[in-house]
């Protein structure tokens, strides 16, 4: 008797998880089929199709990383230019004679853009992580979005072979809409 409840749990699993990717699997259909506002029929089959949820989780490891890629660039930047004017200040004190008169003007405007520079400097040195407030009071493990990435064949209307295609998409979390499509390309065979 518990074999079979097993069996039938189990069978219920697998059919909502089918369920949920044919959902998906229609969305992003749709999505490719529509071409302004016209939905045509490409004869579109999956040949792989991976579902992944992105969760609050995920969503705060990308801010995350992005604020450190940004922060680490700017820093950069800044030091960059600060170099550049370090240089530029050592050029003026080389110069003698009559050449001395304009090199202290550049000077002083060298040192002013660099102090400028090293100011701001600080202030991004300064940057602290902080979560996006609508994030604070959100379950990490909430789902937001779904991503699914697909490797499809296609038979265009005028075609007479089908093609290879490949592409990204991130869903809505019920799955009923597309929000975005990436990377979409055909992909050539050779043989």
């Amino acid at each position: 008797m518990k074999t079979f409840i097993l069996l039938i749990v189990t069978i219920m699993l697998l059919n909502n998880d089918l369920i949920a990717q044919s959902k998906e699997k229609e969305t992003v259909k749709k999505q490719l089929e529509t071409i302004d506002g016209v939905r045509y029929d490409f004869k579109i089959k999956f040949t792989l199709f991976e579902v992944e949820d992105i969760t609050v989780g995920d969503s705060l490891k990308i801010l995350k990383e992005n604020f450190k890629k940004n922060k680490t660039s700017k820093i950069e930047a800044f030091n960059k230019s600060i170099a550049s004017y370090n240089k530029k200040i050592l050029e003026q004190d080389q110069k003698t004679g009559i050449r001395a008169i304009s090199a202290k003007a550049l000077k002083e405007l060298f040192t002013k853009e660099k102090t400028k520079y090293e100011t701001k400097l600080q202030e991004v040195e300064s940057w602290q992580y902080q979560v996006y407030k609508p994030y604070t009071v959100k379950d990490t493990t909430e789902i937001l979005n779904k991503y699914v990435k697909t490797h499809f064949t296609a038979l265009k209307p005028g075609e007479k072979t089908e093609s290879l295609y490949k592409g990204e998409f991130i869903l809505d979390k019920l799955s009923e809409k597309c929000l975005k499509s990436r990377n979409l390309k055909k992909v050539k065979v050779s043989f």
